[in-house]
């Protein structure tokens, strides 16, 4: 039966059987950062060779990721949304992470602003008043990336939006594009949000389950 199951974590199982049949995922990592720290897609597709598009919105970051990963894959340097242009987002200095005036977690953290994530947190808010940067980064929909790639399937899809999620999630064909296994960040999501992604999982035949921060299927 589709719907809820319990502390099965699908990304998991689904890379490593496609892996271990030899077989090609392609996968698209959205919010991939500099493509290893933080990354849970990383150590599959070093293991198995899987190839994909990164999509990571905050030059610093993205510069890292060119540098991380393997030139076969493909690279876009822009955020996610429901429209075509640009989109303002929040970021921590990149000077005061590399001098260690704060926390190493903060390392890649950004956000569509307002943020939805620990950078609009109270425990976060000084942090943010005194390192906090804005910047205007361009902002296509997964439809436009998907035709400036020639993309028609898609095996693996990876959310890490920091509460832009859902807005992304909620324009992606799941069908359109073959999706077998989905894997996006639940935890800074409303109540609603988080209803409306089950019920597009469950209209879509999907199996799903909660794993620590995230919602896999």
């Amino acid at each position: 039966k589709k719907g809820t199951v319990h502390d099965v974590d699908f990304f998991d199982l689904y890379l490593h059987y496609k892996g271990k049949k030899q077989e090609k995922v392609f996968f698209v990592n959205l919010g991939a950062m500099d493509g290893i720290l933080f990354d849970e897609l990383h150590g599959y597709s070093s293991m198995y060779n899987f190839k994909g598009l990164y999509i990571e919105p905050i030059p610093y970051l993205f510069e890292k990721l060119k540098q991380n990963i393997d030139s076969n894959n493909l690279f876009e340097n822009c955020a996610v949304s429901d429209y075509n242009g640009e989109i303002e987002m929040i970021m921590i200095d990149q000077n005061a992470i590399d001098e260690g005036k704060v926390h190493n977690c903060f390392y890649g953290m950004s956000a569509v602003y307002p943020p939805q994530n620990g950078l609009g947190s109270e425990g976060d808010r000084e942090t943010v008043e005194k390192y906090g940067k804005k910047i205007t980064v361009p902002c296509k929909t997964f439809d436009t990336i998907a035709d400036q790639y020639k993309i028609e399937d898609v095996q693996l899809l990876k959310i890490d939006a920091e509460g832009h999620d859902y807005q992304i999630f909620n324009t992606i064909d799941l069908k359109k594009y073959n999706i077998d296994c989905i894997r996006l960040e639940y935890i800074n999501l409303t109540k609603k949000e988080q209803e409306n992604i089950r019920a597009k999982l469950d209209s879509n035949n999907y199996f799903y389950s909660i794993v620590h921060q995230d919602i896999v299927a």
